[in-house]
């Protein structure tokens, strides 16, 4: 897109350039023959000054006008500042100058693509408000503990270790920190003791009394 731009600003300037070179040869011209009609000599040095003159004045309005209206911007008023500047006023303005409503039309995009991250965090919200809840693990039926309970238990919906829990072995209840690995007849975790320090412990299936998440 820059690109585009920066193709079209050239050939617009080479147009006014060339628009500008008519009229300076137009007046060239008009001056040679009202000089023959008065019968007066012109200097050719004279005339080659002022065409070269004219030159370098309506150059840099050219310039200048091709640049403002690349960017947005009224044509005849920088026109006129690059006559009465000349090519200070365009260079200033080359590197200076802003692409008119481009500010605003940056501005309007961010705001849109903030109201599509909204939308979008609304709608998986109410995705997330509508989805059925996981049914929380249970121990088997029957009354026993299986592997596949602990499996589903030892880590969270994240996949990070889950726990603690108070479990009741041996008409002891012990703090279980975490479920290290779950074996077709125990399992084995982590307790945490009264100084606060852990260790593993292998529990049979058959003697744990009750397993609860921790108060």
């Amino acid at each position: 897109m820059e690109e585009n731009a920066i193709e079209q600003w050239i050939e617009q300037g080479k147009l006014l350039l060339r628009q500008a070179w008519q009229k300076i040869v137009d007046i060239t011209m008009w001056f040679a023959k009202e000089t023959e009609k008065a019968e007066l000599d012109a200097d050719p040095g004279v005339a080659m000054v002022l065409a070269l003159g004219l030159t370098f004045l309506l150059g840099s309005a050219c310039w200048a006008a091709s640049i403002a209206q690349a960017r947005r911007h009224s044509i005849w008023l920088h026109f006129t500042l690059g006559l009465l500047l000349p090519w200070v006023y365009p260079l200033v303005i080359l590197f200076a100058m802003d692409i008119k409503g481009e500010k605003e039309m940056l501005a309007k995009l961010e705001a849109d693509k903030r109201a599509q991250e909204e939308r979008e965090a609304e709608r998986q919200r109410n995705i997330a408000m509508l989805k059925p809840q996981e049914e929380e693990p249970k121990p088997d039926a029957s009354g026993g503990w299986k592997r596949s309970y602990f499996e589903q238990i030892a880590r969270d919906r994240d996949g990070k270790p889950a726990g603690p829990w108070d479990v009741k072995f041996n008409g002891v209840v012990l703090r279980i920190v975490r479920i290290v690995e779950a074996q077709d007849q125990l399992v084995v975790v982590e307790q945490l003791d009264d100084r606060g320090q852990t260790s593993r412990l292998r529990i049979p299936y058959a003697k744990i009394e009750a397993w609860q998440d921790a108060e």
